[in-house]
């Protein structure tokens, strides 16, 4: 705030600069001393601080032509800093106490913020030729002529998320951390020096957003094409059908102008699912004018590495968990500024929109999130080359299985025990051995054979199976292996629950009572819970 100007500003200007001290003009003036410094230390004009400059004033001219050099980058204020008492010090210039001049760096920034004022971040912005900003203005006179609102949209695109974990730029360290930094404590050093590999693994999603609610999410098996965005369109039809039964609402959907969404084989089923006027296109280089989805793929980066995600199905499971619990505020608030800004596009007649065009209405921070008791399932797209890789290996698994079996001798298997046998072995030549030991070499043999058939016949059934089916194929085998998973989970869990019980059991009873009524009591449980029996002998008393 500017000091109003008052004539004994000026008068104690006058008397300094004449060679009185503060003491003289204070008792000369009749007014406080206080006063005088304060006016000795300040400009009149602009009552900002009036620094003292202890250097030749050359310096100074070329500490501003440094910082702002545009023939070469702007050198750092460290770098001035060093430059400048080089040059002193080969020049051996002294000061008034006949010791050499130097300038420190925090000099260097308080003069170079009186002159250039605060530094600005250079904002990284998209860039729009001709064609784009008309394309720009046509879409939002579409949606103008169209009466589109911001409730009748889902908007969807694609996102790409790597494995790397969340970095902050900077580190604060207190003086005992600082001690052990110089003593080489390598907890210290690696807090500082963050290793990052080359080329991390990612992953890339793809969801939609709508004042009603979000989609589930599709995680991508791949990179997109037009298979596989072709899939992706069938689950967004699925996720638009569900808001229409129960809100009554028919959303229109948008896409982005990628290479993948428009060809003609997507333009089709476009056609085919929504109508010719149930879908529309973004104007190309917009994601200003697509800002919910972009918004909400910001928000949720950073939340997810935060995490520390350490392999693709960890970060998957908290790509879900988060994508779940986006509050339906937040959601709404994302949405609600659409129309504003497509009437704001035609006003700067198709110009890119900047931050003081529109007012954000989402922050993360002042809402909610909550990760629900139950996530829905993962929704899977594929593309087809990854398809065909995967048709590919699984192929030649089965083969290298066939060969195996093939070339498996029963006569030198009779020979061993079962226990002689190499660890590595197949699983069908421990139960051929078993045959053989039981039933003998003749149905040794036609086990074999079986064994040969049913491998060929699985080699022929997966060769004869196009992409769709084979995509379903995949599903099952997925599907099997979660109910796998699922299934041992819950037989751990109830192997806790008895070992808990069994627990309870010996602390509560009287010593006295023998083991015979504890394993009663277990076999009574085993029989309640329908678990396997041999879940029994794990449990150690």
């Amino acid at each position: 705030m500017v000091k109003k100007l008052n004539k004994d500003a000026f008068l104690i200007k006058i008397l300094l600069d004449k060679g009185a001290s503060c003491s003289d003009v204070s008792h000369i003036l009749n007014i406080s001393r206080q006063k005088v410094f304060y006016w000795a230390k300040h400009d009149i004009k602009t009552s900002k601080t009036i620094r003292r400059k202890k250097l030749p004033e050359e310096y100074y001219q070329k500490i501003l032509f440094l910082a702002r050099n545009t023939t070469t980058s702007a050198m750092s204020s460290r770098k001035i800093c060093a430059i400048i008492n080089k040059e002193l010090e080969d020049k051996n210039i002294l000061g008034s106490n006949n010791k050499p001049l130097s300038i420190n760096r925090t000099s260097v920034c308080q003069y170079l913020k009186e002159f250039y004022g605060k530094p600005k971040k250079i904002r990284k912005v998209f860039f729009l030729n001709q064609e784009q900003m008309k394309a720009r203005e046509n879409y939002c006179n579409m949606i103008k002529e169209r009466n589109i609102r911001f409730d009748q949209i889902m908007f969807t695109d694609e996102c790409i998320i790597d494995l790397s974990s969340y970095t902050q730029d900077w580190v604060r360290l207190d003086p005992r951390a600082q001690e052990l930094l110089k003593n080489g404590d390598q907890e210290v050093y690696h807090l500082l020096n963050r290793q990052k590999k080359k080329y991390e693994k990612s992953l890339m999603i793809a969801g939609g957003i709508s004042y009603y609610g979000l989609s589930r999410l599709i995680f991508l098996e791949g990179t997109m094409n037009d298979f596989a965005y072709g899939q992706a369109l069938m689950f967004y039809k699925d996720d638009i059908d569900t808001i229409r039964d129960k809100y009554g609402v028919k959303l229109i959907f948008e896409q982005d102008g990628a290479a993948t969404h428009k060809t003609k084989a997507n333009i089709t089923l476009l056609n085919k699912l929504f109508s010719k006027n149930g879908w529309i296109q973004n104007a190309p280089n917009s994601p200003d004018l697509a800002y919910p989805i972009e918004d909400l793929w910001a928000i949720l980066k950073p939340r997810v590495k935060r995490r520390n995600p350490t392999s693709i199905p960890e970060l998957k499971k908290f790509l879900l968990e988060e994508w779940s619990s986006v509050p339906i505020e937040l959601i709404q608030n994302l949405c609600k500024g659409f129309n504003d800004r497509v009437n704001k596009v035609l006003e700067l007649k198709g110009s890119r929109l900047e931050p003081e065009h529109f007012k954000r209405t989402a922050k993360e921070i002042t809402y909610f999130w909550r990760i629900p008791e139950t996530l829905p399932n993962m929704r899977v797209i594929y593309n087809n080359k990854k398809i065909y890789k995967y048709k590919k290996k699984e192929m030649r698994i089965i083969k290298a299985e066939l060969k195996k079996v093939k070339s498996l001798n029963i006569e030198r298997m009779k020979n061993k025990t079962l226990e002689e046998m190499n660890k590595n072995t197949i699983e069908y030549s421990k139960l051929i051995k078993t045959i053989l030991d039981n039933e003998g070499i003749e149905n040794a043999f036609k086990k074999k054979q079986e064994y040969i058939r049913s491998i060929r016949d699985m080699l022929e059934t997966i060769q004869e199976m196009n992409l769709v089916e084979y995509i379903e194929h995949l599903k099952e085998i997925a599907d099997e292996n979660k109910n796998k998973i699922n299934d041992e989970k819950k037989e751990n869990d109830d192997l806790v629950y008895l070992n808990k019980i069994v627990m309870h059991d010996q602390k509560t009873v009287d010593e006295q009572i023998d083991s015979i009524y504890i394993e009663q009591k277990i076999t009574d449980l085993i029989n309640m819970k329908n678990i396997d029996k041999h879940i029994r002998y794990k449990i150690r008393f």
